[in-house]
This record gives C-alpha cells, structure tokens and sequence, in this order.
C-alpha cells in the first residue's frame, strides 16, 4: 500500500522555509526587554556629556568627543569646547573614573565592559596617572 500522501524534498524544504519566516527573533520580539547595560550606557554618556561641557583643552575635548560617540552619542552634538576655566573639569574625571570602572566590572556585555574600561583608563590618563 502507498501511504495516501507522498512529501517530496521540495514540499518538506518550503515547509521549513515557511516555519523559519514566521519565526520571530528574540531582537524583534515585542515587549522584549532592553539591553542589560542600557542603565550603566546611558549613565556613563551623560558623564562624557558633562566632561564635554567642562572640558577646555582641545586635545581632551576631541577624546571626550571620541568617547561619547563610542557610548552612543553624536560629535555633532559638541563641535567647539566651552569657554570655562582651565581645569573646571578635574572633579569630573574623577567621579567619571570610578563610576566608570564599575559599569565595567558590571556589565552583562563584553563589549561593553571594554568600552567602559577603556574610557576609564584615559580618563584615568587624563588626571596624570
């Protein structure tokens, strides 16, 4: 007896082609929750924000800028350091350091991490050692 339906390679193969397209990935699944370092992301570019209306030094203007693009913002957002007194912005290297090497120990994301730490370093740089 012949079974009464008969799969071809090509009907099994459009069957899963189909099953695929009407899978959703977890990226564009709705409700999905946002990036685990999304806190600590939008907490350390407010800091480089501060440190760029702060920081007088063209040198480390154009690295704070560098650095707020890798956290995600625009260089267009900063194009000319602010006229402040030389050295306004030391008090907020600092503070950007420590806070920055605990998103780093803390974040859920490599990439991440390494970001934060790297900004840590040259913020650490910055302050002379």
């Amino acid at each position: 007896m012949q079974p009464a339906v008969t799969l071809t390679r090509r009907a099994l193969l459009g069957a899963g082609l189909l099953f695929v397209a009407a899978c959703k990935h977890p990226s564009t699944a709705p409700g999905r929750a946002a990036a685990p370092d999304a806190a600590a992301l939008s907490r350390a570019s407010a800091a480089e924000a501060d440190l760029l209306r702060a920081t007088t030094d063209p040198a480390q203007f154009a690295e704070h800028v560098q650095h707020y693009v890798a956290l995600g913002g625009s260089a267009a957002d900063y194009p000319a350091p602010p006229a402040l007194p030389a050295g306004a912005a030391r008090h907020l290297l600092r503070r950007s350091v420590s806070t920055l090497r605990a998103a780093a120990i803390s974040a859920a994301d490599g990439a991440d991490a390494a970001t934060f730490a790297s900004i840590a370093a040259a913020h650490r740089v910055m302050l002379g050692g």
